[in-house]
């Protein structure tokens, strides 16, 4: 049979609870003539000190409306009213000027931007209560690989493909259990549908294939889209088939650990990790608001301490690393995650760091 390939149309949206908890924020640093009115934006900010204002209010009315919650606004606007005389006493003041990133995933550490402040870049917002400091890519951990490929599959080859093929296998077999029904491994639409007519698989992610068993398990050397839903597979058995990926996991490791010690020996490379940029900037987030310094601030080089391996989930990998000044006995401690963002087996793992654990040992300053 012909390898047939063809687009599924991706349909869905985020939850949106960044853009709710970014422009309450934004309301109460610049607020408008009226009380904040999701039918009334603008009057809703003082559009006189926001950059681009007519491109704001249409990115407002583009990303805010549409997954507008008004129970996660007038929360982020009670931080905001506690958070906003911090900003005020830390700067001596606050900037005339402000800008927001908008739908920008990949944009600076701050998501509302000082434009006009000379030593700080903004405040960094998270909704959700634990920090992650930087989404990266495996190089920026010296993990390069050639384009395309998994990093994975890069450095245990043989061990990858072997799980891989395990996994596609049985996920295969369950579907054909149920003859035109969909395995819905994780969620919608992501499916493997066996087609008992054709002998044939259908196998639907962002992509969609259909083709048999054979010329499915002919495709595992690379990632596709339209793998997605065997990722998903995975994840769902990884109880009983986590050993499949144990030699892989195990394999890579050590490998992986040396690779990353070596990266993060680079003051820059580690200042990248820990999200230290040129300008000092406020990171606030449900929990607790804090400065974060610029690397000129530091005044002392950070030191990468001590790196461990942490244990796989299934769909990531976590390292625990240690981070402190060269005479320092306590130690900031991160969790640097390689993980499958996009979906396992779809595309490249990314790295997430996260979890961070005493920033006041790296001279994060906590202001509440």
């Amino acid at each position: 049979m012909r390898f047939k390939e063809f687009n599924l149309q991706e349909g869905g949206q985020s939850s949106g609870a960044r853009y709710n908890s970014e422009l309450a924020l934004l309301s109460v640093f610049a607020p408008g003539k009226k009380s904040f009115n999701i039918e009334d934006i603008e009057n809703s900010f003082d559009l006189s000190k926001i950059e681009n204002s007519d491109i704001f209010v249409e990115q407002v009315k583009r990303f805010l409306i549409p997954s507008y919650s008004e129970k996660t606004f007038i929360a982020w606007q009670q931080y905001a009213e506690k958070y906003l005389p911090l900003v005020k006493e830390k700067l001596g003041g606050l900037p005339s000027k402000f800008k927001w990133v908008g739908g920008d995933n990949a944009g600076p550490v701050a998501d509302i931007e000082f434009v006009d402040h000379p030593t700080c870049s903004g405040i960094s917002v998270k909704d959700a209560g634990g920090i992650t400091l930087r989404n990266l890519t495996p190089k920026a951990l010296g993990l390069d690989v050639p384009r395309g490929l998994d990093v994975f599959a890069h450095y245990s080859e043989k061990s990858f493909l072997e799980m891989k093929k395990k996994v596609f296998e049985d996920a295969m077999a369950e579907a054909k259990q149920q003859p035109g029904v969909p395995l819905v491994p994780v969620k919608e639409p992501y499916s493997i549908t066996y087609n008992e007519d054709s002998n044939t698989f259908t196998c639907q992610g962002k992509k969609t294939v259909e083709a048999t068993a054979q010329e499915i398990l002919s495709k595992i050397g690379t990632s596709a889209a339209w793998q997605r839903p065997f990722g998903d597979w995975l994840q769902a058995n990884w109880p009983t088939a986590k050993n499949y990926a144990k030699a892989m996991y195990i394999g890579v490791a050590k490998t992986f650990e040396e690779i990353i010690e070596n990266k993060l020996q680079d003051s820059a490379s580690l200042h990248t990790a820990l999200a230290f940029e040129e300008k000092s900037y406020f990171y606030a987030s449900t929990r607790a608001m804090y400065y974060v310094p610029s690397v000129e601030e530091l005044g002392e080089d950070l030191v990468l301490k001590n790196i461990r391996y942490g244990e796989p989930d299934g769909t990531s990998q976590s390292y625990i690393a240690e981070i402190g000044t060269p005479d320092s006995l306590d130690n900031t401690e991160i969790t640097i995650y390689i993980r499958y963002a996009n979906g396992m087996f779809e595309a490249n793992p990314t790295v997430r760091v996260q979890s961070i654990k005493k920033p006041q040992h790296i001279l994060w300053e906590p202001l509440t």
